[in-house]
């Protein structure tokens, strides 16, 4: 695996691409992100990671520039629950089930080979063999892609609503303890 790219940031916030010895810019980090490209970003003085801070940082560019990428209420439950919900989110709705895809491709795979090495021995033959397991995998890719669309709406619309209702309900709460005291106001006669 390739060593990130460093881009150091300097005390001015300016950030420079020690790869390619020049500054650059949010959106130029952005785009390497979008590529592929593995971004590291450190404190010029310190070297202390600034990574996660510089993300953020774009994201919150990218909203403010209206290209929502987030519900309003899924930012919301980050906030108020921190770093976990999200990276439970993440974890349980769409990193474990891509690993299960992943390996089911493996399997998938080995299944292709042992299916082409058990086929006959005219070329006619193995490609008869290869178009119907081309096929077969297209219609399982098409089946996966499904779960997978499925599993993320579900994640989504899970989070969401349970953000809101715990917020709402911390908001009732408040209102009956206020009621409350004032209703013990009254009959105190304050």
């Amino acid at each position: 695996m390739a060593e990130p790219k460093i881009i150091k940031r300097y005390a001015n916030r300016k950030l420079y691409d020690t790869e390619k010895s020049c500054y650059v810019t949010l959106d130029e980090i952005s785009n390497m992100v979008k590529q592929g490209i593995d971004v590291k970003v450190l404190d010029n003085q310190t070297k202390e990671d600034l990574t996660s801070v510089t993300l953020a940082q774009i994201l919150f560019e990218q909203e403010k520039k209206n290209k929502s990428l987030l519900p309003i209420a899924m930012l919301e439950n980050i906030l108020r629950t921190g770093h976990e919900a999200l990276s439970e989110f993440l974890e349980k709705r769409v990193a474990q089930p891509a690993r299960d895809i992943k390996e089911e491709a493996g399997r998938q795979v080995e299944k292709i080979e042992q299916t082409i090495k058990a086929a006959g021995e005219t070329t006619e033959e193995r490609l008869h063999v290869f178009s119907q397991l081309i096929e077969t995998l297209g219609k399982n890719l098409d089946e996966m892609q499904k779960n997978i669309d499925e599993r993320i709406r579900t994640a989504v619309k899970v989070m969401i609503p349970k953000s809101g209702i715990k917020f709402e309900l911390k908001k009732l709460k408040k209102k009956v303890e206020d009621l409350e005291k004032q209703v013990s106001d009254v009959e105190n006669g304050d």
